[in-house]
């Protein structure tokens, strides 16, 4: 079976832009675990020991804020979004 050239190159960038983005969500994630649970690099502490310093109520707070922004989200593609093909 003959690989053409163009196709193990593209393979290669895909994969590699994949792994940039995967990277760059890593990154998010943790910046908004470091915002919300107000812990830094710095302090050395593990996100279950950041999580477990907080308040329940500080915990509950940042679920309730994603949980708007999913259903807000959900809304406006199912009112503007086109249908499901």
């Amino acid at each position: 079976m003959a690989f053409d050239k163009r196709l193990i190159g593209l393979i290669i960038v895909v994969g590699f832009i994949a792994g940039l983005v995967g990277a760059s969500y890593t990154h998010l994630m943790h910046s908004i675990q470091h915002f919300v649970y107000n812990y830094s690099s710095a302090d050395h502490m593990s996100f279950g020991a950041a999580v477990a310093r907080v308040s329940p109520v500080e915990r509950l707070i940042p679920l309730i804020i994603c949980g708007l922004i999913g259903g807000v989200g959900w809304f406006l593609i199912h009112r503007y979004g086109k249908g499901v093909v």
